[in-house]
């Protein structure tokens, strides 16, 4: 359910962290805390993927698509393949700072599973079956000339290229579920979003940006 952020300036007593197996709190009132929450969800998305979604909507009306190629991994050594991982991971970082320094749970952005066999087990399953309608849907629109062809692969000819692989997947897992996901949409029900509006605005950002 919705915490509250902490009370701006004008908005009376601060609103700090739930105390422990307190209940559910009210979303944010008055004008400051409501104005801090939206700068925070702003400042999120635009340091993780709001900006890729911007480019790659600005890209489509500006740069031709048709037998055009796009490379997910620029030609650099091991170490720069790591640190750029390394540094695409600071927004997650970030909303685990914001979450605990308000008092939430990090479950409520995917970070605690109770589950963990059974949530593995539905992962794996769902991303089979996303990953057959995204290629299929990717290579209808690569025919049709209306998206670029990716390529998704590393500097072929290394050890570390299937290595890099996966903690590229990794990062962009962690990247998408638990902020563009987990965050966003609890962010924008603690602002009053319906959960069909909050999720309907979460895979718009993700569609945007592929």
């Amino acid at each position: 359910m919705p915490r509250p952020i902490p009370a701006g300036p004008d908005d009376g007593p601060a609103g700090g962290a739930a105390p422990s197996g307190a209940g559910p709190l009210a979303p944010p009132s008055g004008a400051s805390a409501r104005r801090t929450l939206v700068e925070e969800v702003l400042v999120v998305l635009s340091l993780s993927l709001l900006a890729s979604a911007v480019f790659s909507v600005i890209d489509m009306f500006t740069t031709p698509l048709r037998g055009a190629t796009v490379a997910l991994y620029a030609p650099a050594p091991l170490v720069a393949q790591v640190a750029t991982i390394a540094f695409n991971l600071a927004p997650v970082w970030l909303v685990v700072h914001l979450a605990r320094r308000s008092g939430e749970q990090l479950a409520e952005f995917g970070l605690a599973p109770a589950r963990p066999r059974a949530d593995a087990a539905w992962g794996v399953l769902l991303g089979l079956a996303v990953a057959s309608v995204g290629l299929g849907l990717y290579l209808a629109a690569v025919h049709l000339g209306v998206n670029r062809f990716v390529d998704p692969a590393p500097p072929l000819g290394h050890w570390w290229t299937v290595p890099l692989l996966i903690l590229g997947a990794v990062q962009a897992g962690l990247l998408e579920e638990i902020v563009v996901v987990g965050y966003l949409v609890s962010r924008l029900e603690r602002l009053g979003w319906a959960v069909w509006g909050a999720v309907a605005a979460s895979a718009l950002l993700r569609g945007s940006y592929h």
